[in-house]
């Protein structure tokens, strides 16, 4: 707590993974690749009319 100096010693790292995948996606576009090649994810664009 910015107010009064408080300080929590246990750390909760529920925002690392998509971190860690941003970081990695940014680094080689790995991560959107492997989003693209799920056929879910193409026939949901195809409906969308967005591919």
């Amino acid at each position: 707590n910015p107010h009064t100096g408080w300080i929590n010693q246990d750390v909760i790292g529920i925002d690392v993974g998509i971190t860690l995948l941003s970081a990695e996606n940014l680094r080689s576009g790995s991560v959107w690749r492997w989003f693209m090649q799920n056929a879910e994810i193409k026939n949901a664009l195809t409906r969308v009319k967005i591919r």
